[in-house]
Order: C-alpha cells, then sequence, then structure tokens
C-alpha cells in the first residue's frame, strides 16, 4: 500500500474539473538548519585550490541550509512548510486544502470553477513567498487559467509529471505507461530489479504485470542466489514476457467528476491459488470509473486453498476501500 498521504492525493487530483500542479523551487535549500546540528554537516575546503592541502591551506566550513542530496523523509520539508501554513488561520479552508495536497516539494489541488482557480494560485503563491518560498512550473488543463499566469511562473513541459505519473494537460488525460528494461546478465536480482522499476501507484498495471511477478517464483523454488546466472530457456522466457508488456501505454480520464454529484464505491474481490486482488470503481449518475486497485501473489512456504485466498481477498478489499473513504470522505458524498 503506497502512503496514505500519497494516495490522497492521488484521489483528490481526480476530482473537480481543473487540477493545478506545481512544485517549490530548489526547496530543500530554503530551509535553514538549527545552528547547533550544524557541525554534524561540517567539511573541509582549500584557501587555495593550486596549493597542496598542508594544514594551513584547510579550512573549515560547515552548511547552514539544508544539504541538496541528503537523504531526508518527505515530512521534512511538508512539516516546515505546513509550519509556516500555522499562521494563517484566517484563510482555513484553503490553507487546509493545500497543506492535504502537499507531497515533498509538490502541490497538487483541484477546483471547479475558472476565477476559484486563479485566485487560489495568486493567493498561494503569495503565501509562499511570505516565507522565502517560490512556487513554479504551474500547469493546468484550463488554457485559459494558463493564459493568465505569468510565463516565468509557468512548467516548459507539456506533459508534466504529477507525483511521478506523466499527464497529458491538452487532453487532461493521466499516461500510464510500462517501460521495462532487460539485462543481458538474467539474474533473479535483475528481474526483481525490472519489476520494481515500473511506477504504478495506483496499480492500474497489474494484469500486465502479474505473469512476470509468478515468472519471477521459479529462481525463488529453484533456490538459486541473486547473482546466479539463469538458464537460457529461463532468460528466454524472461525476454519474452518483458518484451510483450515493453512500450504499453493507456490514457486513462484524469477528471472523474465534480464535489457536487453524488457518487458510490463499488469494490470487486477475487481470487485464485496463485493470487489474489481487489479493484475499487467510482460510479456516478453518468460514468463509471476504475479508481484503484490491490493485488498480492498467494505465499511460496505454506499451501494456500481457494477458500483460504478468498477470505484474504475480502480482506484485502475492506482495507483498500476504508483507505479510500478515509481520504475522499471530506471531500465527496458517498
Amino acid at each position: 500500500m503506497i502512503p496514505s498521504q500519497l494516495l490522497g492525493i492521488f484521489l483528490r487530483f481526480r476530482i473537480e474539473r481543473i487540477a493545478i500542479a506545481s512544485d517549490v523551487e530548489k526547496a530543500f535549500l530554503q530551509v535553514r538548519l538549527y545552528e547547533v546540528y550544524r557541525d554534524a554537516t561540517r567539511c573541509l575546503w582549500l584557501y587555495d585550490h593550486k596549493s597542496p592541502p598542508f594544514p594551513n591551506n584547510i579550512k573549515t566550513l560547515r552548511f547552514a541550509r539544508v544539504i541538496f542530496g541528503l537523504n531526508k523523509p518527505p515530512f521534512f520539508l511538508a512539516g516546515t512548510v505546513r509550519f509556516h501554513l500555522g499562521p494563517y488561520k484566517e484563510e482555513a479552508e484553503l490553507i487546509s486544502q493545500h497543506k492535504d495536497n502537499l507531497y515533498a516539494d509538490n502541490l497538487v489541488v483541484t477546483v471547479d470553477e475558472l476565477e476559484e482557480a486563479f485566485q487560489s494560485y495568486l493567493r498561494i503563491k503569495q503565501i509562499f513567498n511570505d516565507f522565502n518560498m517560490n512556487l513554479r512550473e504551474f500547469a493546468s488543463n484550463n488554457i485559459d487559467l494558463m493564459e493568465r499566469i505569468p510565463s516565468v511562473d509557468k512548467a516548459d513541459s507539456k506533459l508534466p509529471k504529477v507525483l511521478g505519473i506523466p499527464w497529458n494537460i491538452k487532453v487532461d488525460c493521466l499516461q500510464i505507461t510500462c517501460m521495462t528494461r532487460t539485462n543481458q546478465r538474467i539474474t533473479k536480482r535483475t528481474m526483481a530489479s525490472t519489476l520494481a522499476s515500473v511506477y504504478e501507484p495506483m496499480s492500474f498495471l497489474k494484469p500486465l504485470l502479474h505473469k512476470a511477478k509468478v515468472f519471477l517464483r521459479s529462481p525463488w523454488k529453484d533456490k538459486y542466489n541473486w547473482d546466479h546466472i539463469l538458464p537460457d530457456s529461463c532468460k528466454d522466457e524472461w525476454i519474452t514476457i518483458c518484451t510483450k508488456k515493453q512500450g504499453f501505454t493507456k490514457p486513462l480520464p484524469r477528471c472523474l467528476g465534480t464535489k457536487n454529484a453524488k457518487y458510490i464505491l463499488v469494490t470487486f474481490a477475487d481470487a485464485s491459488v496463485e493470487a489474489l486482488t481487489t479493484c475499487i470503481y467510482l460510479r456516478c449518475k453518468n460514468a463509471t470509473n476504475l479508481l484503484m486497485a490491490k493485488s498480492k501473489l498467494s505465499l511460496l512456504k505454506s499451501a494456500s486453498t481457494v477458500r483460504r485466498m478468498e477470505l484474504d481477498a475480502v480482506t484485502l478489499a475492506l482495507r483498500l476501500t476504508n483507505a479510500v473513504l478515509t481520504q475522499l470522505q471530506w471531500t465527496l458524498e458517498i
């Protein structure tokens, strides 16, 4: 399961007619370190880089800002931004919407009206400027809104990514793509790496990847080491599987409806001895769309019956439905 905050942003991003995505310029470099922590970021530097590194030519420096490239949790930046948004209590509704839809340095919001979208852009841009953070790379599916945003704030790409998923703003569709790489050395490690490289946070590609995940079990059953080169028969079959799904692409409509409509969540669950799965559809008066899915393979170490797998599928379905309801309960009437 993806983090609940990320799940919520993805789900809310598909509600309302106008979507706006942006990010904070050099976000981590805008965050200062407490002076007591700066000694942990010390480094050595030369007074004169053309001279040898003798003691009299070496000075000790330390960083005053968060080091770019340091391994930091996403909440590190989000917590800092939330702290600075705290004083704006008179704009509670606007601030709450942006707090809920901020992940690391990415901000994604949706609204239903053009004027509301433009006023939201102006105000949140000013608020971030108040604490010296520059919101930029704005992208929206609404042409009129983009014409009112200064060019310096617009995203250069016509296919920006929203939390890693390409978004075609011209037709307002999410571009679901499966790109895999095949190595000359087919080992258990390279096979697992290939599957892990496919980014699918909402599990739309589960049917496409299922055969590859099942095939990955073969090296485990045969007890091969991680870097043991597999036989040619396994190699050929793996390449065939990867080739068939290589380059698969599918556009999905970004907007599934507005907040004013009434919705029904429909959850399906099924299982076999090999795997179990569940998927959730969002149904309104005029349309039904796939919202997200989840699947799991059966355990290798224990024998699984169909009845046991079906019970596990129902459990997974309930958990996924509860997660979706938790994220959408304040956004939609379900």
